[in-house]
């Protein structure tokens, strides 16, 4: 599926997350920017805004502005953006680490102590407390911040589903009560789904 600039003047998140209701499985979105077609390696949505990382470079798409092509803070391998508030933006790197904008994707910044040097490969910021942070590191587990990306921790590690551990590609943070005094984080892999209760990071299966 190819979206010009004229083709994505309805683009929300509505209608984003109706595209992958009606599909069978995922759908994955290609665009079209003068006459090169590509498929983006991390979308989020910031506001009305789409942003996507695509071939090294941050492009975003806002109404009636349309597409534009915005400073890259490296290889961008996952975003995500904090919930209430526009503008700030999380883009995990395939080299390790994280980057940190406060403007839309404008310029960045680099945080992230304590993060394996590793490739990220999911990101998410919870959907109760925006600046709690989590990110899945390559060959390594789900790591966690609880101010805003400058300080991290092991949360856990790599799920066991099967025969082995998994690597995480995927992360949604869900606000909804678990029971247990936290709210669920759900941990896409590629033999399954888990979620992660917050508080005590203890996954299970679902």
């Amino acid at each position: 599926m190819i979206f010009s600039t004229a083709a994505c003047a309805g683009l929300s998140r509505r209608s984003v997350v109706g595209l992958l209701a009606t599909g069978a499985g995922f759908v994955l979105l290609s665009y079209r920017i003068g006459a090169a077609t590509s498929v983006p390696r991390a979308i989020a949505f910031d506001g009305d805004a789409l942003v996507t990382a695509i071939e090294g470079e941050i492009r975003r798409f806002a109404p009636v502005i349309g597409w534009q092509v915005l400073k890259s803070p490296g290889f961008v391998t996952a975003l995500a953006s904090l919930p209430g508030r526009p503008g700030e933006i999380v883009a995990g790197l395939t080299g390790g680490g994280i980057a940190r904008s406060s403007d839309g994707g404008s310029s960045w910044q680099f945080p992230g102590k304590g993060l394996p040097a590793a490739p990220v490969t999911a990101l998410a910021a919870s959907a109760a407390a925006p600046d709690t942070l989590y990110a899945a590191v390559a060959g390594d587990g789900l790591w966690h911040s609880t101010d805003n990306g400058a300080v991290w921790s092991l949360a856990m590690d790599r799920p066991w589903i099967g025969e082995g551990e998994r690597e995480i590609v995927g992360l949604a943070s869900v606000n909804t009560a678990s029971g247990m005094g936290g709210i669920w984080i759900y941990a896409a892999t590629e033999a399954g789904l888990i979620r992660v209760q917050t508080a005590s990071a203890a996954g299970r299966r679902s």
